[in-house]
This record gives C-alpha cells, sequence and structure tokens, in this order.
C-alpha cells in the first residue's frame, strides 16, 4: 500500500463520521495472548459491509492493530 505524503481532503454532503480504530501492545511478548483480538477486526468490518443500509462505506488498515472506517 503506498502512502500518501500530502494533506488530502474529501467532499461529502450530509453526516459523515470517520472512526479510527485500534490497539496498543505495551508488553510484545504477549501477542499470542491477543491474537484472538487481531482476528476479529476483519469478520466484524465484512459483517457490517455485507449489510448495505447499515451506511458503512468502506476502511483502510492503518498497520497491523489500526484501521479507519
Amino acid at each position: 500500500m503506498a502512502t500518501i505524503n500530502r494533506r488530502i481532503t474529501a467532499s461529502v454532503e450530509g453526516d459523515f463520521v470517520v472512526f479510527i480504530i485500534g490497539t496498543r501492545l505495551n508488553r510484545w511478548w504477549k501477542l499470542p495472548k491477543y491474537l484472538w483480538f487481531l482476528s476479529t477486526m476483519p469478520k466484524m468490518l465484512a459483517e457490517v459491509a455485507a449489510e448495505p443500509e447499515s451506511g458503512f462505506l468502506g476502511w483502510e488498515p492503518l498497520n497491523l492493530t489500526t484501521n479507519v472506517q
């Protein structure tokens, strides 16, 4: 995925909400304990995207543990 190294904007009519969802792992050696969490996010996103009436427009990953919806 390419990085956009400039400011960009979007023109949107009506209400619009952006969620930045993620987690921070302070103790990387405990990563195996939290692998279940990393596998749940794609399932939740697929479920919301399957229902057009939900208003979900899409998502972009920022890194391993964060995405913008």
